[in-house]
């Protein structure tokens, strides 16, 4: 996106930048549904909905590097209304940072449907980069030799893990795991960062330069614009286009490739693998995405199998009901075998209490809200 936005004339860099802000909204909008909420009573034991967040969002234009790179630095403030009784209260950052990866893979699905819906663009999916697990989605007209060519951030970045990489190698006499090398990729990343310059260049004079940059390459930026913009004939879909077959197969592969990875995994691990997944699918509204990828996620969890079979079961004479959600967003789940959660209070009802009951109860999924079951007269 950034590419195309670069080369493209005023107009229509403003409409690039009104749907990127419109992906940002969208995914906000999800975090404060499925996501942000605080905690009360002894311990945090309780998970509170709340009545939304408050965020302030900081566009910027460029990389260190000097290469065109859109992006928004949203900050979300860390005090919250409890739904319960209006009062401020601390939010659950715990929650927030477990679902991060969920949240960026949920942006950019819905940045190429709203470029596909505003603009007309196709997208697909190229093979992994360099230290990258996952393919990455591109714009259909903007080629490698481009997008590199603006990527001299990306490439420093390269270079210096390949150096930490071969650095470890030599001194422990085995290459690193997936996990060292995100964290070596990690160091990387803040050791070649360069200060930034004390002077900001106006957007006008960065573009010219960007675009003449892309000319000397030979790459005429009319003609990039010609091959991305306004070529798609794909019909987007509707949450009601995907049948039961379609999710349960879609799933299984989730859960598959998620399994192939870790040997435990939460719901925030299958929504972001249900995003990779489903990349190369355009949905027609952020409420058509969201419901394809719930309902994929919750498949997936199905054919999962629990940690703790009994975690999230309620008492059929419970005087209070509660929907709660898990800081992990849903169940923890293994890939083989059945092993109780030792760290959640199976409650029976000869000893549930109320205490003992928020206890069992608040680690659930999906709820935000609290409520008080009236008692008949």
């Amino acid at each position: 996106m950034s590419v195309l936005w670069a080369l493209s004339p005023r107009a229509l860099q403003d409409q690039i930048l009104q749907t990127h802000h419109e992906a940002i909204n969208a995914t906000l909008q999800w975090l404060e549904e499925a996501v942000i909420h605080t905690r009360a009573g002894r311990n945090g034991v309780v998970h509170l909905g709340t009545l939304g967040a408050i965020a302030a969002a900081f566009d910027h234009w460029e990389s260190r590097a000097g290469d065109p790179q859109l992006h928004t630095h949203l900050v979300i403030a860390n005090r919250v209304q409890r739904i319960t009784d209006g009062a401020w209260a601390t939010l659950n950052s715990r929650t927030l940072y477990e679902a991060a990866v969920a949240a960026s893979e949920h942006y950019n699905g819905l940045l190429f449907d709203a470029l596909h819906r505003n603009l007309g663009t196709d997208t697909e999916i190229r093979a992994p980069a360099t230290h990258t697990h996952n393919p990455s989605q591109q714009l259909t007209g903007i080629v490698d030799t481009l997008i590199r060519e603006f990527s001299n951030r990306s490439r420093l970045i390269d270079l210096e893990t390949d150096r930490l990489v071969a650095e470890w190698t030599d001194q422990h006499g085995t290459p690193p795991t997936a996990t060292t090398t995100l964290k070596l990729r990690q160091q990387a990343t803040l050791s070649t960062r360069t200060p930034k310059p004390e002077t900001v260049a106006p957007l006008h004079q960065l573009c010219a330069q960007w675009q003449a940059r892309a000319a000397a390459k030979g790459f005429d930026p009319s003609l990039t614009l010609a091959n991305t913009v306004r070529r798609s004939k794909k019909a987007p879909f509707r949450a009601c286009d995907f049948t039961t077959n379609w999710i349960e197969t879609v799933a299984s592969l989730t859960r598959g490739r998620v399994a192939a990875k870790r040997s435990s995994w939460n719901r925030w691990n299958l929504l972001a693998e249900t995003e990779r997944v489903c990349a190369d699918i355009r949905c027609h509204t952020p409420e058509d995405r969201k419901a394809m990828v719930d309902a994929v996620a919750t498949t997936a969890e199905t054919q999962s199998v629990p940690l703790n079979e009994n975690r999230y079961n309620l008492p059929a004479n419970a005087d209070i009901v509660m929907g709660a959600r898990n800081d992990d967003g849903a169940p923890a789940h293994r890939s083989q075998g059945i092993t109780v959660d030792a760290g959640h209070t199976v409650v029976t009802q000869c000893r549930l209490t109320r205490e003992l009951f928020y206890v069992s109860m608040t680690r659930g999924r999906g709820g935000n809200n609290v409520h008080q079951r009236k008692r008949a007269h």
